[in-house]
């Protein structure tokens, strides 16, 4: 349907005529000068208008529940970037030691003995 072509209706029989003016005689009923120009109630759910306004609307209320479900997780993030940073420390630590392990014998009398001359374990 055009945009200029506006909805005639006749008062007598229903029928719906598109055009720019309506007819003199209704083609169904025969009847003269019962035709009324149909008027839009509410929004056109076809037009450009609505679409951007509808989904400017979805946008806008996404990104107000992604700022939301952001704030109410940003506890919960910075308590796993610390537990990783934990692992991480426990992790190297671990290297440490069983580099450690691998270079030093058991200390005799509170002294450690090194099985190899520059070693550079967590005992120094």
């Amino acid at each position: 349907m055009n945009m200029a072509q506006k909805k005639f209706v006749c008062s007598v029989c229903g029928y719906v005529h598109n055009g720019d003016k309506a007819p003199e005689v209704c083609p169904i009923c025969k009847q003269s000068g019962v035709f009324v120009e149909e008027k839009k109630n509410g929004l056109d759910t076809n037009s450009n208008v609505y679409t951007i306004i509808y989904a400017t609307i979805i946008v806008v209320i996404v990104a107000v529940l992604l700022a939301l479900v952001s704030q109410v997780l940003s506890p919960r993030q910075e308590a796993n970037r610390l537990l990783d940073q934990q692992k991480q420390i426990l992790s190297a630590l671990n290297s440490k030691l069983r580099q450690h392990r691998s270079c030093c014998t058991l200390p005799l009398f509170g002294k450690r003995y090194h099985r190899r001359e520059r070693c550079s374990c967590i005992c120094g």
